[in-house]
């Protein structure tokens, strides 16, 4: 479970309002940064490699379907 699941959890058992629960989320990962800020810049590049081939994928699959749309129009 992560920190917002932790932090869901602590609100429900103490009551405690969404504000607080939210605002001590966000100061526990920002203590804990150097422990998942490597991860995060993984993840980064992972995603920085890869976003631009899926965009040209869904692109292409995109107008393929817009093409057949047409086509099927065009015989009717």
């Amino acid at each position: 479970m992560g920190m917002g699941g932790c932090a869901v959890i602590l609100n429900l058992i103490s009551g405690t309002s969404t504000v607080d629960s939210t605002t001590a989320a966000v100061a526990v990962s920002a203590v804990a940064s150097p422990v998942w800020l490597p991860w995060l810049h993984a993840a980064s590049d992972g995603a920085a490699l890869i976003a631009p081939l899926l965009g040209t994928v869904w692109l292409i699959v995109q107008i393929v379907g817009k093409v057949r749309d047409m086509t099927r129009k065009d015989h009717k």
